[in-house]
């Protein structure tokens, strides 16, 4: 992605950072999701030489029923996915999710781990949970690497981060909290 934020322009990729309108799905799962669940999210795909050529069709054809430009484009893979070895890539739009009011919501307190954050997004879903909210927490739920650990799951969740738990009780009152949480070793009950 460009300096100016235009996926379309040759040699465009720039690092994401906090609060960035376009993020990047890395991995095969993760763009199939996209496409899948937020087709109109998706700005445009591409897939390193390397991919096998069935796995090309899937992703073509996916791409297709989408409406999203799909090209080879090794360089851009490989500076997305640095040390990794994914070999396809997409540009997506962080949406403004609103989350619904009339479903249960997983919220997660100070999330701090991306890693974590992509696990809980997988098994909210696994639960058939489609609302998430994070509150607090220094891990922006669109970076590249919720994404990739979600598996895609980030695709078909709805979710929202809030700096606070008023924040979150502001908008959501009539929900009812119920908190799990395992204390840390040294706390007091």
């Amino acid at each position: 992605m460009s300096a100016a934020g235009d996926p379309g322009r040759p040699g465009g990729l720039r690092r994401f950072r906090t609060g960035d309108p376009v993020s990047l799905a890395i991995g095969l799962w993760p763009v199939l999701e996209a496409l899948h669940h937020r087709p109109d999210d998706v700005e445009h795909v591409a897939w390193h030489p390397d991919l096998a050529p069935a796995v090309r069709a899937r992703l073509l054809a996916a791409a297709r029923a989408a409406s999203v430009p799909a090209d080879e484009d090794a360089a851009t893979v490989a500076r997305a996915r640095r040390a990794g070895t994914a070999l396809v890539v997409a540009h997506v739009r962080r949406p403004d999710d609103v989350l619904d009011d009339d479903r249960d919501h997983v919220v997660l307190l100070q999330p701090a781990h991306a890693g974590n954050v992509g696990a809980a997004l997988r098994t909210a879903l696994g639960f058939g949970l489609r609302d998430m909210a994070l509150v607090g927490g220094r891990v922006d739920p669109w970076s590249p690497h919720v994404l990739r650990a979600s598996q895609g799951a980030a695709f078909a969740v709805r979710h929202r981060a809030w700096g606070t738990w008023a924040g979150y009780r502001a908008a959501h009152p009539r929900h009812a909290v119920v908190a799990v949480t395992t204390p840390a070793p040294d706390a007091v009950p």
